[in-house]
């Protein structure tokens, strides 16, 4: 009997700390939503026989692709092409895990684009802002070395059966496709809105 209300217990306590999760995780992303900058970032065309996934969006972003020559960065990327095994490659490696990408909106641009790219948090000027990527995967391989990240604004979830309409035009590369975004203070992102050819796709 003592075994039964024991695993009673736990199950209940493994429940209540998912359920605890969760919520600061909705909390979170609707603090993000709420109270941080809004911006809009230029989506690049998607492989579409992975663009959609039940009924949400995979969105690639002109950001999520960044050449190494056009930015500024604290990261040594110097022997990481040469020696696969080296240290310098580890450290490398480990530092794309989590990097802060400084974003700018020039005069004149509807877009932001990268500044930047840090380990360390940079400060950002008041026409600038930081957004955090991760899981940082360095393409060693291309005439043009650059690394390719994410921001937890992969996906974007649409109204049921309303895929197929957008993908055709996603893929192309004349769409004229954006995403409106919001960031924090502390450089996560959330997704606003998507727009095609200036009209919302609905969710």
């Amino acid at each position: 009997m003592g075994n039964i209300k024991g695993m009673r217990i736990k199950f209940i306590l493994a429940v209540l700390v998912q359920l605890i999760f969760l919520c600061v995780m909705i909390g979170g992303k609707a603090y993000t939503l709420a109270y941080g900058e809004k911006i809009l970032l230029k989506s690049a065309p998607v492989d579409p026989t992975s663009l959609f996934s039940g009924d949400y969006i995979r969105l690639n972003y002109d950001i999520s692709t960044i050449e190494i020559k056009n930015v500024n960065t604290d990261i040594d990327f110097s022997k990481a092409k040469s020696d696969y095994n080296s240290e310098e490659y580890r450290t490398m490696e480990k530092q794309l895990q989590k990097v802060y990408v400084k974003l700018q909106k020039k005069d004149g641009d509807r877009f932001w684009s990268v500044v930047s790219m840090t380990h360390d948090k940079p400060v950002a000027a008041p026409d600038e802002l930081v957004i955090m990527g991760h899981d940082g995967e360095y393409l060693a391989w291309t005439d043009k070395p650059s690394v390719r990240l994410k921001y937890g604004i992969e996906s974007y979830y649409i109204a049921e059966g309303t895929g197929a309409q957008y993908e055709k035009s996603m893929s192309d590369k004349s769409s004229d496709t954006y995403v409106e975004v919001s960031v924090d203070r502390n450089g996560s992102a959330g997704i606003i809105a998507i727009y095609q050819d200036g009209k919302k796709i609905n969710q």
